[in-house]
């Protein structure tokens, strides 16, 4: 038994739907019951419903599984102590294998919301479970999804970030992948693995990418922090913490995009090529339009 906690989210539902499909038990760990049918949908067999703060919600979910998946919150300044305890909690309840989603580059100091990666993957290491570290880099579906209307009303593909800058992206789904290879394969046990799909992007390159997908003009712009959706969205901004967080991520993205773009460490665990941008947008695309 898997216990994926954030099971509701986007990564959630995509690792329990990777797990399940290489015939792994999950059990979903989310905060609200109403959510409880998309989990049971995506294919997890058991529900707990909590706060992750709740500790002792946690311990009782963690109890009898082998495996723990554990992504942390968007922009929670306590997300360090909690990845610790998370990872104390798998220690105490027999958890054997314990994965962690972390961040591209966590080293980058200036970033609010690296820093409790960082600081979480080096409690994991102090431990004896077979720990598997991911960083993923800028997810594609991010901007994308939560600006579609406007791509399709306005045909503007609206960042929070300099157009002109160049970032990694990778796709949530071939993340998930490897979290099921992880917890169902020996040959990720105790490794750390950055994980970008090909190549570095400009907002511009996205929009060209957008107008050929489309057969219609769309132009990259900068949009205001409030009006960024993975930024405004369950009010992020209202928090001192995010709102400093947030700042800090569009003056670092503005002066040095966020780099990288090597996909060898991916295309060697997935034993093909990574998803690449052009191919999200037309599945993507493809996905609008089917009913």
């Amino acid at each position: 038994m898997i216990l994926v906690l954030g099971a509701s989210g986007d990564t959630g539902l995509a690792v329990t739907r990777a797990l399940t499909a290489r015939g792994a038990e999950v059990r979903a760990f989310v905060r609200d019951a109403a959510t409880a049918e998309s989990v049971g949908r995506a294919g997890a067999g058991e529900i707990a419903v909590g706060d992750l703060r709740d500790l002792a919600a946690v311990e009782r979910a963690a109890a009898g599984c082998e495996g723990v998946f554990f992504i942390g919150p968007r922009f929670m300044p306590e997300e360090a102590q909690l990845g610790k305890a998370v990872i104390d909690i798998a220690r105490r309840t027999g958890v054997r294998r314990f994965v962690f989603s972390g961040v591209y580059h966590p080293s980058i100091d200036a970033l609010l919301n690296h820093r409790p990666k960082l600081a979480i993957e080096d409690h994991l290491y102090r431990t004896d479970l077979e720990f598997t570290v991911l960083q993923p880099s800028r997810f594609m579906h991010g901007p994308l999804v939560s600006g579609w209307t406007r791509v399709l009303a306005e045909g503007v593909y609206a960042d929070a970030f300099s157009p002109d800058v160049r970032m990694a992206y990778v796709d949530y789904e071939d993340v998930a992948e490897v979290v099921a290879i992880a917890f169902t394969e020996q040959r990720l046990v105790r490794g750390t693995f950055e994980l970008s799909a090909v190549g570095e992007y400009t907002a511009h390159d996205i929009a060209g990418r957008l107008t050929e997908a489309l057969g219609r003009p769309v132009r990259a712009q900068q949009t205001a922090l409030d009006e960024y959706g993975p930024a405004a969205q369950q009010g992020l901004l209202a928090s001192p913490f995010a709102a400093e967080g947030f700042r800090r991520l569009r003056e670092y993205y503005d002066a040095y995009g966020f780099r990288g773009g090597n996909g060898l460490v991916l295309q060697a665990i997935l034993g093909r090529e990574p998803t690449s941008l052009a191919v999200w947008i037309a599945g993507h695309l493809r996905a609008q339009r089917t009913p």
